[in-house]
């Protein structure tokens, strides 16, 4: 049994026996996010392969599978995943843990070419963290970005790890050079409070740039952390805890965000996980829609929707 799956078992099981020993009760949508429950999975738990979240985070949910690269002159890339995670720590910590799982893993650290260092001041606050092959490629890249104070539609501080075959870098002829040592102390970064509040099943969902809210969360659904606009000027971020049956509210959101047509389904694979990715054209001005809908071999569901509009 998958690390991965146990984890999810076994939060299912504390959750059940806890609502059959106290009356059920509407959450309390003041409280901060619960990131010890259900749904995230804690640090040092391994998620892809033998890959484990890095200290000082938590993954949202599940890694995605991606569609895999075709890019001219570059290896096979046949099971490509992405993962989100929150920071619920200290920066620095969490990439002293990724540094030291790459190197644990054979794989050289290194930054692009124009990096003066693997953690750069200002705002956002970015560090950037790649693990290079034997081949010259990178198998992970790993970008963490923190505003300090998140403004609506900026995303609370996550780090997104990549695995694959190559890079976009190594795609578009870009250049690595060895990693500086990782960054020693505390960042200094502060942490922003994440409340709960407008996270659960009716919830507005924002739509950000725009008056109109997306529309809601699903019932027996919650998003798992605040959402976020991917785009310079209006979207939606957002990765979903669901069951099953919300998968149909899930596709009446992405249609309704659409403007272009409906692109045959992709059914994509990577290791044990299997998804269903639902895409709209976003061409001509337009807005890119992308749904992914997975569930995992303990029946745990989860769905990531990224709208992004020119």
């Amino acid at each position: 049994m998958s690390p991965l799956r146990t984890v999810a078992i076994a939060a299912a099981l504390t959750a059940a026996l806890g609502a059959c020993a106290r009356p059920a009760a509407e959450p309390d949508r003041t409280a901060p996010i619960d990131t010890d429950g259900p749904g995230y999975v804690q640090p040092g738990t391994a998620y892809w392969e033998d890959w484990t979240v890095p200290d000082a985070t938590v993954l949202l949910g599940t890694p995605f599978p991606e569609q895999p690269w075709d890019a001219p002159g570059m290896p096979e890339d046949p099971e490509p995943v992405s993962a989100t995670l929150l920071l619920t720590g200290d920066s620095h910590e969490a990439m002293r843990d990724l540094h030291a799982q790459i190197e644990a893993h054979g794989l050289k650290a290194a930054t692009t070419d124009d990096a003066e260092a693997i953690c750069e001041d200002g705002e956002p606050y970015e560090c950037e963290l790649y693990g290079i092959g034997t081949d010259g490629y990178a198998k992970i890249s790993a970008t963490l970005t923190a505003y300090e104070r998140p403004a609506r539609g900026e995303p609370h501080p996550r780090l997104v790890v990549s695995f694959g075959t190559y890079s976009w870098f190594d795609a578009n002829d870009m250049h690595w050079r060895p990693a500086p040592e990782p960054p020693q102390g505390d960042s200094g970064i502060e942490i922003p409070e994440l409340p709960a509040d407008d996270l659960g099943h009716g919830s507005e969902l924002p739509y950000f740039g725009k008056e109109e809210p997306l529309g809601t969360v699903p019932e027996d659904g919650r998003l798992l952390a605040p959402p976020h606009n991917p785009s310079a000027t209006y979207g939606f971020s957002g990765i979903f805890a669901l069951e099953t049956e919300a998968f149909g509210h899930m596709e009446a959101l992405a249609e309704a965000a659409a403007t272009g047509e409906r692109y045959p389904d992709l059914e994509l694979a990577s290791g044990d996980l299997r998804s269903r990715r639902v895409t709209y054209d976003g061409s001509g001005g337009g807005c890119q829609v992308d749904l992914d809908l997975l569930t995992l071999a303990d029946g745990a569901s989860y769905a990531r929707l990224k709208v992004v509009c020119d």
